[in-house]
């Protein structure tokens, strides 16, 4: 087997399924990495039309960033941030449905 051939299937090990599902929805540039979670609730929560949106939206891009428990990055500056956003989206989003 090649160098080229191993390099190749290293890079499909480490790609996750997460990576390559196609969004209809796409936050603000920079949200995550530069908002409170406090902005990035009311961001998520004024563009869903329920909760469960909200939640499902918050969820999704930090576990794409890698914040989910088997995560690399798990304990990042934009991860510290899941925990509060997610609290705040629940409270901020609760009349939604």
């Amino acid at each position: 087997m090649g160098v080229l051939s191993e390099a190749f299937e290293k890079y499909l090990e480490e790609k996750k399924w997460i990576d390559s599902v196609k969004v209809k929805y796409h936050p603000p540039e920079g949200l995550f990495k530069d908002g409170s979670p406090e902005e990035i609730a009311k961001v998520i929560c004024k563009d869903s039309t329920s909760l469960k949106q909200a939640v499902d939206r918050i969820v999704f891009f930090f576990n794409r960033y890698g914040c989910n428990e088997g995560g690399k990055r798990k304990n990042s500056e934009i991860c510290k941030k899941y925990k509060p956003a997610l609290e705040k989206v629940r409270e901020l989003c609760k009349n939604k449905g």
